[in-house]
C-alpha cells in the first residue's frame, strides 16, 4: 500500500470491507520510530487500527488519520477526510497514483512537519521543505 519514499509521506487507503492493522508492535522495547506526514484513510465499512504496546518508542505526528478506530495521539495532525481526488480509479499505473492527489481544499494541505531541502515525492515533484502536504503526492488538484 505504500506509494511514497523517504520522509515525504505515505498514502494508505483502506477500502470498503477491508480490515487492516496499520502499525503493529507488541514488544515493549523502544524502537525510536517516527510515523509522520502520512495519510491513512479507511472508507465505507473498511476499518484500520494501530496495535502498539505502551512503551514501543513509536511517535506519530502531522498525519491525516481518517476513518480509523482508536487512533493514537497525533500532534499536528487531523482525523478529517483527506479529500483525495479519485482513489481507486486507476486505468493504468500513473493514473492510479494521480488519483491520490489532494483536492485543493484538503485538510492535508501544508499539514506536514518540515522535512528539509531536496526531497521529491513519488512522482518526482518537489516537496516544500517547510510546509509539505501530508501524503505521498505534493502536486494538488484533480
Amino acid at each position: 500500500n505504500r506509494i511514497a519514499q523517504d520522509d515525504t509521506g505515505t498514502t494508505i487507503m483502506i477500502g470498503d470491507g477491508i480490515t487492516q492493522t496499520v502499525l503493529n508492535e507488541d514488544v515493549d522495547a523502544p524502537r525510536n520510530v517516527r510515523f509522520f506526514n502520512n495519510i491513512v484513510h479507511a472508507e465505507g465499512s473498511g476499518s484500520a487500527t494501530f496495535a502498539m504496546a505502551e512503551h514501543t518508542g513509536y511517535t506519530l505526528d502531522h498525519n491525516v488519520l481518517s476513518g480509523l478506530e482508536g487512533s493514537p495521539e497525533n500532534p499536528g495532525g487531523t482525523d478529517e477526510d483527506p479529500q483525495l481526488c479519485a482513489p481507486g480509479s486507476a486505468t493504468g499505473l500513473r493514473e492510479g497514483i494521480e488519483g491520490y492527489r489532494l483536492e485543493r481544499s484538503s485538510p492535508a494541505r501544508k499539514l506536514g512537519a518540515p522535512v528539509g531541502v531536496h526531497h521529491r515525492d513519488y512522482l518526482g515533484d518537489t516537496v516544500n521543505p517547510v510546509h509539505p502536504h501530508a501524503g505521498a503526492l505534493q502536486k494538488m488538484g484533480c
